[in-house]
């Protein structure tokens, strides 16, 4: 008979039988960024919160990347555009690391990333992305648990926007790309500085000033700065150009600024149009449209988007400045006709985002002169849409005083 030794028994059984893998976990993981706005409380009703240390703010669709302590797994994730949460599962245990790039996409496959290349680099893809780890993760199987990302930094700041963005201003666009960068040029937040050969039909460009420059005001806290450039970067890749004929240098009536432009100035409604349509992304993407009320601090100034004071037929221009006049229009006022006309959302005859979007492009696309914007955009709403859809642009027009009053 032949003898096994108890050392010959495990190893002809290790010879002979596979050892089974561990079996894979399942989690799901949500992410968030560590965002502090200095724009944020002042009526808003999304996000109205972020002015602590300790905001939090859904990371909508961004880009993650997981690897193990032992290196053994590492796998690159999205997170739900919607949600903010991915699930995934692995056999490695933790605990792992988290990288969470700077780069969010949208549900139509538009991206937002912040680089690292400057506000003066406009290739497809200039720069590296900017990322943050967070180490030691030790997710909870079967369970969600949360990544918290930024350390309340500026650009993680700017970047919670871009997620807000992403989340409730999709792009009208497909798999196109927004850059953003810190403005090193000191030269100001802007959508508009690539000028020449821009590769508009893909790309576009954001760049945040910095508190850094002689007399600025940080931009990349500001939320409704952040996604007012990102909404004019929406813009210009769905019309895959910059607005033409655009002229700041009015210098009549009341309210009138000869030479740049601000939230209340007299304007050719080039202007007013141009930076009314980007105020409405912003206050759409901090505001639930399905309600009648809606705040925006821009700078060191709370707008009601609803009302004006006096709360009157013709608006900012017609009841403060003098009169509204054929071709001219305010930022505010052209602000107010593009939310008055889209909301509430439940309301009868109240235009989409996608027809302010498609009105958008098909005047830019008319190559309108500085005074001729605002018709345009009445003439796309006259062939494409509804006659009660026309007919409500043409009385939020009127009661914003981009129609003067003698016309209504």
């Amino acid at each position: 008979m032949r003898r096994f030794t108890l050392a010959g028994f495990v190893a002809t059984m290790l010879l002979g039988a596979s050892v089974p893998e561990a079996r894979a976990a399942n989690y799901t993981t949500c992410v968030r960024w560590q965002a502090q706005t200095i724009d944020s409380g002042f009526g808003e009703d999304r996000l109205s919160w972020a002015n602590s240390a300790t905001s939090l703010v859904t990371a909508y669709g961004v880009r993650i990347r997981i690897t193990s302590a032992n290196g053994t797994f590492q796998q690159t994730y999205d997170t739900s555009p919607s949600s903010g949460c991915l699930g995934w599962s692995t056999n490695a245990s933790g605990p792992f690391t988290v990288r969470v790039y700077y780069f969010v996409s949208d549900t139509n496959g538009n991206v937002i990333r912040y680089h690292d290349e400057g506000d003066d680099a406009f290739g497809s893809y200039p720069g590296d992305t900017y990322w943050y780890e967070v180490a030691g993760y030790a997710p909870t199987p079967n369970a969600t648990t949360h990544v918290n990302a930024g350390a309340w930094s500026p650009r993680a700041t700017a970047m919670s926007t871009a997620s807000m963005v992403s989340r409730y201003f999709p792009g009208m666009t497909s798999d196109k790309q927004i850059h953003m960068a810190d403005a090193v040029s000191c030269n100001g937040s802007s959508a508009h500085h690539c000028s020449g050969d821009c590769p508009y039909a893909n790309d576009a460009y954001v760049r945040l000033q910095l508190d850094s420059c002689v007399d600025s005001s940080e931009g990349r806290r500001r939320k409704f700065t952040t996604a007012h450039e990102l909404g004019h970067a929406r813009a210009i890749l769905h019309q895959q150009r910059l607005e033409p004929n655009v002229d700041t240098g009015l210098a009549a009536g009341g309210c009138n600024d000869g030479d740049s432009y601000w939230m209340e100035s007299r304007e050719y409604n080039s202007v007013a149009m141009r930076e009314g349509q980007a105020h409405f992304a912003a206050v759409w993407t901090y505001n639930d449209p399905s309600q009648s009320n809606a705040f925006i601090r821009w700078f060191n100034t709370t707008y009601d988007v609803e009302t004006n004071t006096p709360n009157l037929s013709g608006g900012h221009l017609e009841n403060n400045c003098g009169g509204a006049v054929d071709g001219e229009g305010s930022n505010l006022d052209a602000m107010r006709m593009y939310w008055d006309w889209t909301t509430p959302t439940g309301a009868a005859n109240r235009a989409s985002r996608t027809d302010v979007l498609n009105g958008y492009k098909y005047m830019v696309d008319a190559d309108p002169n500085e005074s001729q914007y605002w018709v345009y955009f009445y003439l796309y709403a006259s062939l494409f849409l509804s006659e009660p859809l026309r007919d409500q642009l043409w009385y939020t027009s009127c009661w914003n005083g981009l129609v003067p009053q003698n016309l209504c």
